[in-house]
């Protein structure tokens, strides 16, 4: 369960840390850790519009009131992801490249949303389809959500390696999350 050998692999591959990686059983496993971790019923998710189907199963498992942020040619918007965050709000999912849209929030979006939430929220950027970004705009979401005490980044080998079946997936937490989304 500890995927040691596994993190030290990604730690190396990708210069972190390997004890701030969790690793678990694809990418959807790790949404659903975070939930657990973060939010109680009667708390709310905050989502995109047209974002990933299983950030609202997230949601409807933990009996937490799921929020649509409004879009702009299926592209979340400052405006919209604000609009939706409420003192009730304890997660934002936002997938960059968002599935199943393909589309893309400029990494300066990226950050200007993350400024902007209240500082109880947590963000999770899901980057599983993080290879089809500009190699230099993953590397620069990476190395900032890591330095960002609300931000968590997900990935999955099972996109860009064609490894659905291997159910592999990974994830980067600040450092004090780690250990407690360990035992999840």
């Amino acid at each position: 369960p500890a995927s040691n050998a596994l993190r030290r692999a990604i730690g190396e591959a990708h210069g972190i840390d390997s004890e701030r990686i969790v690793c678990g059983n694809g990418s959807e496993e790790l949404l659903d850790v975070v939930g657990r971790m973060f939010v109680r019923p009667g708390d709310e998710i905050v989502m995109s519009q047209s974002g990933f189907f299983q950030f609202a199963v997230v949601a409807a498992r933990l009996g937490a009131e799921l929020k649509r942020a409004a879009e702009r040619d299926l592209v979340t918007t400052r405006e919209g992801l604000a609009a939706a965050v409420t003192a009730r709000t304890k997660l934002v999912f936002l997938a960059v490249p968002n599935n199943p849209t393909g589309t893309v929030i400029p990494t300066t979006e990226v950050k200007a949303m993350r400024a902007e939430l209240p500082p109880h929220v947590m963000l999770l950027l899901d980057l599983a389809y993080g290879e089809y970004l500009a190699e230099a705009d993953l590397a620069e979401l990476t190395a900032w959500g890591m330095t960002q005490p609300n931000v968590i980044l997900t990935r999955t080998f099972s996109k860009a390696y064609g490894l659905a079946a291997l159910r592999a997936g990974w994830m980067v937490a600040p450092e004090q999350f780690t250990p407690g989304l360990n035992m999840l």
